[in-house]
């Protein structure tokens, strides 16, 4: 907890906002407050760094893997509690993730970067058209060179 009041007050932000509020309550989280970061598991301090990112009440959130560490219910509880976000343009998210089943359930939009670059777009119908398969389409149009974004 004082993490979050240290950040909103160097930030002169509200660290107890709504979105805040909902994920602490959804995680059960509040007695995990208290503790000290370095006594944290790696889901805990997950958690606390997402608590932060949405502590302002940012118009873009950037997460890279920020399902790595999360139990099953937790993640499942920031997926649904993100797109509801994007749903209602609170914020959008730009998320860095290896989890080809979140980009395709849950993303409007894709970016495949190869050796830091961006190898491939693709859009929600894209997305759609994978149906559980979104390895085997990237393996496909990565192997057209026609469709690189160089």
């Amino acid at each position: 907890r004082e993490c979050l009041n240290v950040f909103g007050a160097l930030n002169g932000n509200n660290c107890d906002s709504p979105n805040v509020q909902e994920l602490v309550l959804a995680w059960n989280y509040q007695s995990d407050l208290p503790r000290f970061i370095d006594r944290m598991s790696l889901g805990m301090r997950q958690k606390l760094g997402i608590l932060l990112a949405l502590a302002g009440q940012p118009k873009i959130v950037l997460m890279d893997e920020s399902l790595n560490g999360l139990d099953p219910t937790s993640a499942l509880i920031l997926k649904r509690f993100l797109q509801a976000q994007v749903k209602r343009k609170a914020f959008s998210v730009f998320m860095a993730t290896h989890a080809l089943d979140v980009v395709e359930h849950y993303a409007d939009a894709a970016l495949v970067c190869d050796q830091g670059r961006i190898a491939l777009s693709l859009d929600r119908s894209d997305l759609d058209q994978a149906d559980g398969r979104l390895d085997q389409l990237i393996a496909r149009r990565l192997a057209q060179p026609s469709n690189s974004l160089d």
